[in-house]
């Protein structure tokens, strides 16, 4: 019965999470896009000197 219970504690917490997860991705994706493009671009200018 222990064991139940903490998976009934448990699920709340993971129920949020698994519906904050597409938001967060979403929001990541083109900030993770912007920061490889500016990698590419000090890539580029270190390149360059």
């Amino acid at each position: 019965m222990a064991e139940f219970n903490r998976n009934q504690k448990i699920k709340p917490s993971i129920s949020p999470k698994l519906t904050k997860a597409p938001r967060e991705f979403e929001q990541e994706q083109p900030t993770k896009s912007n920061s490889l493009e500016e990698q590419d671009v000090s890539d580029r200018k270190t390149n360059r000197n």
